[in-house]
């Protein structure tokens, strides 16, 4: 009895310990397939020149209204440079889904301990490391912005997470690709399919403006910074939920594509779905009323909103995110009137 008792006891402390090591080994094959990715070379090349391109333009000597940055569009700014690094990822996380399967080495993989589910759970976090390099190149683009002395106004955390969110939404779909059509051609159409619905997305803001924010980055066809940062109005924290929703729901769909039928995959999927449909329907609700006051007010009758500067013989009239650039233009207003004859240059201005 006391041997068979120790028996079970053994076997049980197995079964405890199989999850935790059955997720060891997901971690550890994300770590290989993170560091597989860097071997394809659109991956390689795409990320040293968004790496190279963003420090180039940081150290680059700015001339004009480019020296004095407004941190509303300067977030916004981070947005452009994953696109290239985000559709490499999408072809080259797919043929990595893919490769056992071009290779013939599904049989071996069905005798693994690893069920399928969980080797396509690590080919999705393998486009975490990624995410991260563009975090911390989204993050340091945008600190160095903010410490320029000309720079004003205040950047959004939602804006700045769009850079990364794309690089998670376009591996997700790669492996939620590789899943449902297991060809290797299927990438590369893709690509076009999603070039050709980022066409027609554009195409429909002219009807609905809603549409425009179904597009993972939405750009602004103007940077005019002549008003503050809070009448902006673009409903960026909306968008970062509708993208974090809509990468759990292709992930966790390729995990139950995969095999993964488990009640709290199940219950996620549903979980993502909603967070998708919230942040969806949240970022389709244009202007609100107040806002459109607020913008209405501070074109018509800006003297209510913007505080004044006194410097010299002169007052300067601005936005308070505006005003601590008083004494750059004083400076510049000092000049002109040294160069006035009579009493033009003792004359107070406004």
């Amino acid at each position: 009895m006391s041997l068979t008792t120790q028996t079970v006891a053994e076997s049980a402390a197995v079964h405890e310990d199989a999850p935790r090591r059955s997720w060891a080994a997901v971690f550890a094959l994300a770590r290989f397939e993170a560091r597989d990715l860097l071997r394809y070379i659109p991956v390689l090349v795409t990320l040293v020149l968004y790496v190279g391109y963003t420090a180039w333009t940081l150290f680059d000597s700015k001339e004009g209204m480019d020296a004095f940055p407004a941190l509303q569009n300067a977030d916004r700014h981070t947005q452009s440079g994953p696109l290239l690094l985000g559709v490499a990822l999408f072809v080259c996380v797919n043929r990595c889904t893919l490769r056992s399967r071009k290779r013939g080495t599904d049989r071996q993989f069905d005798v693994l301990v690893m069920e399928p589910w969980r080797r396509t759970v690590a080919h999705v976090l393998s486009v975490v490391p990624f995410a991260a390099v563009t975090a911390l190149v989204v993050l340091g683009e945008f600190t160095w912005q903010a410490l320029r002395p000309g720079a004003v106004g205040h950047g959004s955390l939602a804006e700045l997470a769009v850079g990364p969110l794309y690089v998670l939404l376009c591996g997700s779909l790669g492996v939620l690709l590789a899943r449902l059509v297991p060809s290797t051609f299927a990438a590369p159409f893709g690509v076009i399919a999603l070039f050709v619905l980022s066409v027609f997305i554009s195409a429909g803001t002219a009807d609905a403006q809603w549409s425009r924010w179904l597009s993972p980055v939405v750009e602004e066809t103007s940077n005019n910074t002549v008003l503050p940062s809070d009448l902006i109005g673009r409903p960026a924290a909306w968008h970062a939920l509708y993208l974090t929703g809509l990468i759990l729901l292709l992930a966790l769909g390729a995990v139950l594509v995969s095999g993964g039928r488990t009640l709290y995959l199940r219950a996620g999927a549903a979980g993502a779905l909603a967070l998708t449909l919230t942040g969806a329907v949240g970022q389709s609700g244009g202007v609100s009323p107040e806002l459109t006051a607020a913008r209405e007010r501070a074109t018509v009758s800006p003297q209510q909103e913007q505080s004044c500067v006194r410097r010299g013989g002169s007052t300067y009239c601005a936005f308070p995110e505006w005003t601590g650039r008083a004494g750059e233009w004083a400076g510049v207003v000092d000049r002109v009137r040294a160069l006035a004859g009579g009493t033009a240059a003792g004359q107070s201005l406004l």
